[in-house]
């Protein structure tokens, strides 16, 4: 089990939701899906919905930041997790 710390970013339902705008989160397995289970797991049904879509995975909406210098795509999420590493989870922005 390693812990990291999950960061929310302009989404203040989903801070409500978890519990706070940065907390801990234990989490057993080693991988950003992981920890986005982890997450949805503890913040139950409500934040679930809310990051999830209706297979489990993260919502197409969300982006992940990685030690706040990698930017995660949906298909990204089986990065390596070390102890202490930081996410922050914001919602995907696009326009032209």
């Amino acid at each position: 089990m390693i812990r990291v710390t999950v960061e929310f970013l302009g989404l203040p339902n989903a801070a409500k939701l978890a519990g706070g705008r940065s907390l801990p989160l234990d989490v057993d397995g080693g991988t950003v899906a992981d920890a986005v289970r982890a997450l949805a797991a503890r913040g139950g049904d409500g934040l679930r919905r809310f990051l999830l879509d209706d297979q489990g995975r993260l919502d197409l909406s969300f982006q992940i930041v990685h030690n706040n210098r990698d930017w995660l795509r949906r298909d990204q999420l089986d990065r390596p997790l070390g102890e202490g590493d930081v996410l922050a989870i914001t919602m995907l922005v696009g326009g032209g």
